[in-house]
């Protein structure tokens, strides 16, 4: 259930991130900023590989500040890409407040 719960957490934040930040506004690049979109390319196509999302990602132009988000460095971790692939993975951490202490340690331009 842990494991489950945090990939829908995942999912959510990846929507939230993509679509708020997205120059072509809340639906995206054709619905791609979905919750369920976003959850088949990081898991299917970027095999939660943090460097493949990004990757792809920064050939959006439409996605240049969800990236420029999430390139951001997290002090515990990395960055905002491997927090939230590590997310979906929902195993390598111990608990929920890991997730949470990770996020709140990464610094944003929105800071």
């Amino acid at each position: 259930m842990y494991g489950t719960t945090l990939r829908g957490a995942a999912a959510a934040c990846a929507e939230l991130v993509f679509s708020a930040l997205s120059t072509r506004g809340s639906d995206g690049i054709d619905g791609a900023t979905d919750a369920a979109t976003l959850a088949k390319l990081f898991e299917r196509v970027f095999e939660l590989d943090p460097k493949r999302a990004r990757e792809y990602c920064a050939e959006e132009p439409s996605w240049e500040h969800a990236v420029e988000f999430l390139d951001y460095k997290d002090s515990m971790a990395g960055d905002g890409w491997t927090w939230l692939t590590d997310m979906w993975r929902a195993g390598d951490v111990a608990s929920a407040e890991d997730f949470l202490a990770r996020a709140e340690a990464v610094d944003t331009p929105y800071d």
